[in-house]
């Protein structure tokens, strides 16, 4: 029997009811031509009155209860395509100083915006400009303004890049380890370095720099496990530590790509190929060979364009001049069986290049919603006084939670008995692969 013993391991220095939930943040999508859906009941459903258009980027959020807040494209581009860049309330309506014009951001950049939350009914809204001049902006969205359908409290403060500065239309997060702050990233246009920001809830401090990878492809989307250990960006992968913000080389897919994801477990990374090829692939980050694993689940010039891991741990695939989403059902099962259909969710409007952009670590605090799903392991005795068994070996990691979402305790694959014994009494949630199973210790 193999067995972890070092379980105390799990107290980590931080404490237990700090970790702020959002795991509904992401219930309602906005994107694309006016489209949008919502995961309400669990599965994507389209929905109308959206008054957003967008070419490529956009973020939309939610609150704790999955009731839709705000949406933005991230600004305006200048195109009469695009329409005006804003952000709209829950009415569809844009916020009274909601307008982000081509000056401090830009809809054309595959990661347009991105939403994290700052102190309670505030939110940092960073915006990316397209290709170099504008940088990184931040405006602040306070829900408390224009009678609770919010507005903009700070719109498009210059916070890094610009034209001494160029960086790459790409942006994105994490959870910071201690389970309040985040990392916020981004990258230089046409070099090797990598931006990491750290944000709290009284301001942003960075970047620090760290010059990584050889920096030859700056396109698409830049995306990190929901775990916050890997980055995907270019034709490379890259090691996150959340604790202090450090990124480090560790490998090359050899191929380039515009969208990117991974799987839930951060096992699988999916990438769609250069914009315009699109075809589908997947790699398996255990191989010893990662360039060497890869499967093209989808080809035939599919122009295929960013991708988005869901609140159901599916991965949805934006495909270029459709009004339906691609969808990936499986993403932790190898090469073809992973599943992908590419016109599995039909939409009201058009999605073009575009999917909102979210902080995949939020699918730890979404775990409750998927609790009776995928329970392909099973754990017992449950409840359990101190050690718990699985019905068969981990496959992959598994992350231990408490019930708030606070990842305690990080297994490796290859175990089949924990000895919890150290842990106080409570409930927990075990995330493996595609399921959550909720844990029960006396």
């Amino acid at each position: 029997m193999k067995k972890i013993y070092n379980i105390a391991l799990f107290v980590l220095g931080v404490s237990f009811g700090t970790y702020s939930q959002h795991g509904k943040a992401w219930n309602n999508w906005h994107f694309g031509w006016f489209a949008s859906m919502e995961f309400t009941t669990g599965s994507p459903v389209a929905t109308t009155g959206s008054g957003m258009i967008s070419e490529e980027g956009a973020a939309s959020y939610s609150d704790d209860q999955g009731n839709l807040l705000f949406y933005t494209n991230g600004g305006g581009d200048g195109s009469i395509f695009t329409g005006p860049g804003a952000v709209w309330n829950k009415n569809h309506e844009i916020m009274p100083n909601g307008n982000i014009d081509a000056t401090a951001g830009c809809s054309s950049s595959p990661q347009s915006a991105l939403v994290i939350p700052k102190v309670e009914h505030e939110y940092y809204l960073f915006t990316m400009g397209c290709g170099n001049n504008q940088g990184l902006r931040q405006s602040i969205v306070d829900m408390t303004l224009d009678n609770g359908l919010g507005d903009l409290a700070l719109v498009g403060d210059p916070v890094f890049g610009g034209a001494a500065n160029p960086l790459a239309e790409c942006l994105t997060a994490t959870r910071h380890y201690n389970g309040t702050d985040y990392w916020l990233i981004a990258h230089g246009r046409n070099n090797s370095s990598f931006y990491v920001f750290l944000v709290t809830s009284t301001g942003i401090s960075g970047p620090t720099i760290y010059d990584v990878g050889t920096g030859t492809d700056n396109h698409g989307q830049m995306k990190i496990t929901a775990e916050g250990d890997k980055i995907a960006y270019g034709h490379e992968l890259f090691e996150f530590d959340k604790s202090s913000g450090i990124v480090s080389y560790f490998a090359n897919i050899g191929r380039a790509a515009w969208g990117r994801c991974f799987s839930s477990s951060g096992r699988y990374l999916y990438i769609t190929g250069e914009l315009g090829v699109g075809n589908v692939y997947q790699y398996d980050l255990q191989s010893s060979n990662i360039a060497g694993s890869e499967i093209e689940i989808a080809g035939g010039g599919l122009f295929a364009g960013p991708m988005q891991l869901g609140p159901d741990l599916k991965i949805y695939v934006a495909t270029y001049g459709t009004s339906s989403l691609g969808v990936i059902n499986y993403p932790e099962d190898p090469g073809t069986l992973c599943d992908f259909v590419v016109d599995q969710i039909p939409l009201n409007s058009n999605c073009q290049l575009g999917l909102p952009n979210y902080i995949d670590s939020y699918i730890i605090e979404n775990s409750l919603s998927v609790l009776d799903k995928n329970q392909e392991i099973g754990v017992f005795p449950n409840p359990t006084n101190g050690i718990v068994h699985f019905k068969s070996i981990l496959t992959s990691k598994a992350r231990i939670t408490n019930i708030e979402g606070q990842e305690l305790l990080l297994v490796n694959s290859g175990i089949d008995e924990l000895d919890l014994s150290n842990f106080p009494s409570g409930i927990y949630l075990i995330h493996y692969k595609n399921g959550v199973e909720r844990l029960i210790k006396q």
